[in-house]
């Protein structure tokens, strides 16, 4: 199928939806910890377990709507999505043990699995900016923080998941006007498509040793920012847009420029200077200066990836999956990293960070040597003439 533009009102559609789910995203990734540590009752131990279902369903699911909506088209699991996140994430707010968390989280896992890889597929389908597409993720990442943050500090954290709930069902009214390219045709795609994990391999392992470090990081986040940090709730969602905030700025006027694969090498690069730096801060303003690190690190990592897998691949619902499905499973196994590091060592947030610096690195070591030198030799092979 050809790539091409399409017409003004679908292209500020996708990203408006974009915009509305990721900003429900982050408001609630921010918040469930303390809400679950400080109402709830939960250790960190709890909270980090009890959160993998998450990734699990989403893992799984990502795999399989993405290899569909390839064969059946992206519109209607983009709305099942949305609608069916809109129901869980709003019933978050009576979480009331840990199995009623387990329930919920899973369930709101394999929500994710059924609207982003439609959307990105969707998006290189209309023949959109990738780079430029995604900043809108975190546009509404900085939005929906924000926006969270002073509704948990006036009112309360459940009014968090209301916000979230309202967002996913906004994105559900507008995706009833979203169109399938006029041109798209199915693909058959093969039920384990090893052909296509085969030719994105350097980017999806490298990417998991990366992110499943951070989020072990992420699952005890605001945590860490409340005990060794000492702010807010308010001051959280500030941290947290400082980040998204560069993201935003960078992937919208930067990341479409330059080599895909030279992108994700620079933002995991950047990412282990990141983790390092959250160990050396306890200032409140000092820490915000980290954020940049952050944002700078994802928007080059995850831009460069998008860009990667919608480029290289034909089946764009399949490979769009795979990302997603990789950075489900890292939050698997974040939250299992964090649980052993919580029972080894309680309250140490520091030595995760050490932890993520160093996987890190060998992701990006490896991802040079199969992309770059492996490549770089098999050129050099080739006989001249």
């Amino acid at each position: 199928m050809e790539l091409q533009s399409r017409p003004k009102d679908t292209f500020s559609l996708l990203h408006v939806i974009l915009f509305f789910v990721y900003a429900a995203f982050l408001g609630v990734m921010t918040f469930l910890p303390v809400f679950l540590k400080d109402q709830i009752g939960l250790t960190d131990a709890e909270i980090s377990l009890g959160t993998t279902g998450y990734g699990l369903m989403a893992f799984l699911g990502s795999f399989l709507i993405g290899r569909l909506s390839d064969q059946h088209g992206r519109r209607y699991f983009l709305q099942f999505g949305l609608v069916f996140s809109g129901i869980i994430i709003g019933m978050h707010a009576f979480i009331w043990d840990f199995w009623s968390l387990v329930i919920l989280r899973a369930l709101a896992g394999l929500g994710v699995a059924f609207y982003i890889p439609t959307l990105i597929a969707l998006a290189r389908e209309l023949g959109f900016k990738m780079a430029r597409f995604t900043s809108f993720g975190s546009l509404g990442w900085l939005c929906g923080v924000l926006a969270s943050g002073i509704l948990a500090e006036l009112f309360s954290r459940q009014f968090v998941f209301y916000l979230a709930s309202l967002l996913y069902f906004i994105g559900f009214i507008l995706s009833i006007c979203a169109k399938e390219p006029p041109d798209w045709k199915p693909i058959k795609i093969p039920m384990f498509p090893i052909e296509v994990v085969k030719r994105n391999w350097a980017l999806l392992s490298s990417f998991l040793l990366r992110h499943a470090a951070a989020m072990a990081i992420w699952t005890l986040w605001p945590i860490f920012l409340k005990v060794q940090v000492h702010v807010s709730d308010f001051q959280i969602s500030i941290i947290q847009a400082m980040n998204t905030g560069t993201q935003f700025l960078l992937m919208y006027f930067l990341m479409d420029k330059g080599r895909s694969k030279t992108l994700v090498l620079i933002g995991l690069a950047i990412s282990a200077i990141a983790f390092t730096s959250f160990t050396l801060v306890t200032d409140f303003y000092l820490f915000l200066l980290t954020q940049v690190l952050l944002g700078t690190s994802w928007a080059f990592l995850y831009a460069g990836s998008v860009r990667y897998v919608t480029e290289n691949n034909p089946e764009l619902g399949t490979a769009s999956g795979m990302l997603n499905g990789i950075i489900s499973l890292s939050q698997v196994l974040g939250p299992v990293i964090a649980t052993v590091f919580s029972l080894v060592a309680p309250e140490n947030y520091h030595v995760i960070m050490y932890f993520a610096t160093v996987t890190t690195i060998m992701g990006m070591i490896l991802f040079f040597r199969m992309e770059f030198r492996a490549k770089s030799a098999l050129v050099q092979s080739v006989p001249i003439a």
